[in-house]
């Protein structure tokens, strides 16, 4: 089993739907300015890896899903598809 793609919408400060396709077997650098989300992106493909929560206060990246930009957000969604 392995991830093909990743799709990240309303999870912290990613509003809009940001696909990430992994399909192929090769590195896949995130790369970006400063602030600009590239943790933030980590930490939701970290969700399907519930065997190591312990590494990051337990789940921590799971409960604190809240957009600090918004008041109100839709609730956050973070699918994966696996070939």
């Amino acid at each position: 089993m392995h991830y093909k793609r990743f799709l990240i919408k309303n999870y912290r400060a990613i509003t809009g739907p940001l696909e990430i396709d992994v399909e192929k077997r090769a590195l896949t650098p995130i790369i970006g300015v400063n602030e600009s989300g590239k943790t933030t992106v980590l930490h939701a493909i970290f969700a399907f890896d519930c065997f190591n929560d312990h590494l990051n206060d337990g789940g921590r990246h799971l409960k604190d899903t809240s957009n600090l930009y918004r008041t109100s957000s839709p609730p956050a969604t973070i699918e994966a598809t696996l070939t």
